[in-house]
């Protein structure tokens, strides 16, 4: 019996082919990261590749309340005219890059059971 749901190859699937979102990038190693400072929040944001604008990150408006975190009005806007980090983050492993920081252990936040 024949797939009756059997489509013809379409715009959407050359989409898809020209490297749009849901195709593998390709290894972690072959990535080209680079950190900017956004300019809302002025943390660093890690962009993989040739993006054109800044990830969506959050914000924590007041740092006594972690909990009321928002997404910040930074996030969406052209990384043309951002500068690069000057900071050195450490070796060029894209692992390293895209870790939390040691600070940001799960096992020692407030909420956290652990000790």
């Amino acid at each position: 019996m024949p797939a009756t749901d059997q489509r013809a190859r379409g715009a959407e699937d050359s989409l898809l082919d020209a490297g749009y979102p849901g195709v593998d990038p390709g290894e972690p190693e072959d990535w080209e990261i680079v950190r900017v400072h956004c300019p809302s929040c002025d943390r660093p944001i890690a962009l993989i590749g040739d993006e054109e604008r800044l990830p969506q990150h959050a914000a924590v408006p007041r740092p006594f309340h972690p909990f009321s975190t928002t997404v910040c009005p930074g996030s969406g806007s052209a990384t043309d005219d951002l500068t690069e980090c000057d900071e050195a983050v450490g070796p060029d492993c894209p692992s390293v890059l895209l870790s939390l920081p040691s600070a940001l252990d799960w096992r020692t936040q407030p909420f956290s059971h652990a000790k």
